[in-house]
């Protein structure tokens, strides 16, 4: 069987802050978290196929280049959301398989790339 991608795991000082932004601007449908095996508060999200799991930690490392990145059919939508909720949204240079493409940041400045086609 060849590797997939399960989920992506971010962390937050902020856990009420981080959850106000998933859950309005990508409303992030919440999953239920098991309640053994995990020693660290937080929540856990369906993104459709993936899954994202936000770990609450007292200093979220630095985040230089570390991101994710998340196709979308409607950027401006997306991008009108971050900004209500006070995220610096930034409109990047095109790839070549798609025809827009912008980093916003979360609360605790996790990098989110968008791409549409």
């Amino acid at each position: 069987m060849k590797p997939s991608l399960n989920h992506i795991a971010i962390t937050t000082s902020d856990l009420v802050s981080a959850k106000a932004f998933w859950e309005t601007v990508f409303q992030a449908e919440k999953l239920e978290r098991p309640s053994s095996g995990i020693s660290s508060e937080g929540v856990w999200y369906k993104l459709g196929d993936l899954e994202l799991h936000i770990l609450v930690r007292e200093k979220p490392g630095n985040k230089t280049d570390q991101h994710f990145a998340l196709e979308v059919d409607d950027l401006d939508e997306l991008k009108r959301r971050a900004r209500g909720m006070g995220a610096m949204v930034e409109t990047r240079e095109s790839l070549p398989e798609f025809t827009r493409r912008v980093y916003l940041y979360d609360p605790d400045d996790n990098r989110v790339e968008l791409l549409q086609k």
